[in-house]
């Protein structure tokens, strides 16, 4: 099985008010001000110059940042898959690339404005679920719904791609949530996929509470509950991506909705009469 791997952000200790020379918000020196130096920010400085800096630069690039995605280059989308049967927000992430038949490598971390849902097997257990094998094997079990849990598609990124992982100053195999309730960390691998779009990950977002900033926008009516940002390599290239968990404007919403009924509708008429 072929295996891409990433090279890891090495965090560098700057000042957080200011950044790499050069190149204002940029905490964390990989030339690009993105959520990653948000999560700089955060842990070495908090300050309100500091996060002004940032949000002002965000988007901003230097002569050493990856590559930026484009439409003939891997990327990764988040679709909105509706409000869960307890009234959480429920997405899916997909990993992209414009043809099948590669390997992919990702390593991105995902920030939301909301407790991120992390669900254990049961009450008394301490161990929680972080992939959808598990999710399947453990739905209904001591009242665990899968629906309602954060989990990545460990049955198709099969590789462990080792990362720097800017949460815990450390290389993480695999994931890992963040010493944050709103954060979580995964580096993986796999292929090559015949398909263009693999489903990464499940996330989970409680609505209810708001434990941090958002550093995302959406546009005028739709709602930004987080984002993702990171790395994502095919092919011996590697690119940064960043993106919004959007939640669509209600119209949108009713469109979605419409579209599901009429794509089941033949199979009902299909139905043997009962």
């Amino acid at each position: 099985m072929s295996k891409v791997l990433l090279m890891g952000v090495v965090a560098v200790v700057v000042s957080a008010a200011h950044g790499t020379e050069g190149l204002e918000g940029d905490y964390n020196g990989d030339g690009v001000v993105d959520a990653a130096d948000y999560v700089v920010w955060r842990k070495t400085d908090g300050s309100a110059e500091g996060y002004n800096t940032w949000r002002t630069n965000f988007g901003a690039t230097g002569p050493s940042s990856p590559r930026p995605a484009s439409p003939d280059t891997p990327s990764l989308s988040a679709i909105y898959d509706g409000a869960t049967p307890s009234g959480n927000h429920a997405f899916t992430l997909y990993a992209n690339q414009p043809t099948g038949g590669n390997p992919i490598a990702v390593e991105i971390g995902i920030i939301t404005e909301g407790l991120l849902v992390q669900v254990p097997v049961a009450a008394s257990s301490p161990f929680e679920v972080d992939d959808d094998i598990t999710a399947n094997s453990a739905n209904g079990f001591l009242g665990y719904q899968k629906q309602e849990d954060t989990w990545y598609y460990r049955s198709q990124w099969t590789d462990a791609n080792p990362g720097f992982n800017f949460f815990t100053s450390g290389v993480t195999e695999g994931y890992m949530p963040g010493p944050h309730p709103d954060a979580l960390f995964i580096s993986v691998g796999g292929g090559p996929f015949s398909q263009t779009q693999v489903p990464l990950l499940q996330i989970i977002v409680d609505p209810s509470t708001s434990v941090s900033l958002n550093p995302f926008e959406a546009q005028s009516g739709e709602v930004s509950i987080g984002g993702w940002f990171g790395l994502v390599a095919s092919e011996e290239a590697t690119y940064a991506t960043f993106g919004d968990l959007v939640i669509p404007e209600p119209a949108s919403l009713a469109v979605i909705a419409l579209a599901l009924l009429l794509a089941a509708a033949p199979r009902r008429l299909r139905s043997p009469a009962t």
